[in-house]
């Protein structure tokens, strides 16, 4: 969004500013999408109560710095709320509509912030445990319960597809230039670190944002190597 308003003759001041101010407006807009969202789910005090909420103790701590953390919120909040829907949606064709704009809004949330991927497991978990609840408590007959128990698990399977066909550009990327298709420098390789020095003299210096670190396997962070060396009280 915010490279469609980049000149490469600005300085990095210069570039600040107008991502601000372009940043500003995205915010605008989302406090307004949100405020939709909650008219349409809230009466219409309560929405109006939230959206003020949301708009004078987040947004607008947030709308002057060029991070992506607001469209973050705004993405993931609507994907919990299309997983909310599919889980309360019996079998149809708004199921699979609803598994559909739930694998594109984890897509571009994921895009924004790798952080939603345990939701998105979390999510397909207990909806396939709904499933076959649902399918127990139905009785269905052999002949018939094949077929029944695969079109309520159908709608999580397209979920993953579609999710991972929103992604599959970046995984292609990530994999062609890192190794791997879920790579994340916090997750692969800082959080095994004790803290921020011992990180900022690791991979970051061996060039973890630009492809695989170049360092032997034996000297790179990981669950393996933290257990090895730290005790439960670590």
């Amino acid at each position: 969004y915010l490279s469609l308003f980049y000149d490469p003759q600005m300085s990095d001041d210069e570039y600040f500013l107008v991502a601000r101010a372009w940043y500003i407006r995205l915010s605008l807009l989302l406090v307004m999408i949100l405020g939709c969202v909650f008219a349409w789910h809230l009466p219409g005090i309560l929405a109006m109560n939230l959206t003020l909420i949301v708009a004078f103790s987040v947004f607008v701590f947030k709308a002057g710095y060029s991070q992506p953390e607001l469209l973050f919120y705004t993405f993931v909040f609507l994907t919990f709320l299309v997983f909310l829907h599919l889980l309360q949606t019996p079998p149809g064709r708004k199921r699979f509509a609803l598994a559909i704009v739930g694998g594109v809004l984890s897509g571009l949330t994921y895009l924004t912030k790798a952080a939603v991927m345990p939701l998105v497991a979390i999510f397909v978990a207990i909806f396939l445990g709904q499933a076959v609840v649902m399918h127990v408590r139905a009785g269905n007959s052999a002949r018939t319960g094949l077929g029944s128990l695969a079109v309520r698990v159908a709608p999580a399977a397209l979920l993953v597809v579609t999710y991972l066909a929103v992604l599959s550009p970046y995984l292609i990327h990530n994999k062609q230039t890192f190794g791997r298709y879920f790579y994340n420098v916090n997750t692969t390789f800082y959080v095994w670190y004790d803290n921020w020095p011992a990180a900022s003299v690791g991979t970051i210096l061996r060039g973890d944002g630009v492809g695989w670190p170049k360092m032997p396997e034996s000297e790179l962070p990981s669950l393996q190597k933290y257990l090895r060396t730290h005790r439960v009280g670590d």
